[in-house]
């Protein structure tokens, strides 16, 4: 890897979409004054040989309504693919051989990602519980750096 900045305008989304969804709730009107419990997580691909890097979002969301304890579930998770032009500029093998990207190579993919995903979940989710519900703005860096092998750089 070189010592390029990486520059966003590399980027181009080649693909987005929902490859799994689950929307479970006992009763149709539910009401949405409600607890909720909500985890993101997700997992990186990559060709280095066609500079395609593929990340999948995984979000899941449960409320349980305070009075009757009914209770619902959000589980979706969609898939972003990238072609990213000059991708080999921003990546380096580690000392075990493990490949890693850019830091704000990583960030920049999982950040269009995720946001993309908390779009189409908004407009997803109309007649649901989950009508109006924003999915929550998250640090990308906590999220991505469990998959990197170095410390997000300031």
């Amino acid at each position: 890897m070189s010592h390029t900045v990486f520059d966003p305008t590399k980027l181009r989304i080649i693909e987005f979409r929902v490859v799994s969804a689950d929307i479970s709730c006992q009763s149709p009107i539910f009401g949405f004054n409600a607890a909720s419990k909500f985890n993101v997580g997700l997992e990186l691909g990559t060709d280095y040989d066609h500079g395609i890097v593929k990340i999948t979002i995984h979000i899941n969301l449960e409320a349980t309504n305070p009075t009757t304890q009914e209770e619902a579930r959000l589980k979706v998770s969609t898939i972003v693919v990238f072609n990213v032009s000059e991708l080999m500029e921003f990546v380096n093998l580690g000392p075990d051989g493990k490949v890693i990207l850019d830091t704000q190579l990583a960030y920049s993919i999982a950040g269009i990602a995720y946001s993309t995903s908390r779009g189409l979940l908004s407009s997803q989710t109309n007649n649901t519980f989950f009508s109006g519900f924003v999915i929550p703005v998250i640090n990308i860096n906590d999220l991505f750096k469990p998959l990197l092998n170095e410390e997000p750089k300031s």
